[in-house]
């Protein structure tokens, strides 16, 4: 069975930082369990979006300088 690995790079892990910053007091459990990141591969490179899964607030934060 081949595996699927998907990484954020540099910018992705800054985005994705600075939105978990913004969520940290959204009523729910540890921050672990209330983001969701998520990849949508496309022949172009992988989108990546994140989401709070206590307020519903989502953000794209695809690095699109790499594609």
């Amino acid at each position: 069975m081949e595996t699927l690995k998907f990484e954020l790079d540099e910018i992705e892990t800054q985005r994705c930082q600075e939105f978990c910053k913004t969520h940290e007091e959204c009523p729910g459990r540890s921050m672990g369990e209330k983001i969701l990141i998520s990849f949508l591969p496309t022949t172009m490179g992988d989108a990546v979006m994140v989401r709070c899964l206590s307020c519903g607030a989502h953000q794209d934060i695809t690095n699109t300088d790499k594609f």
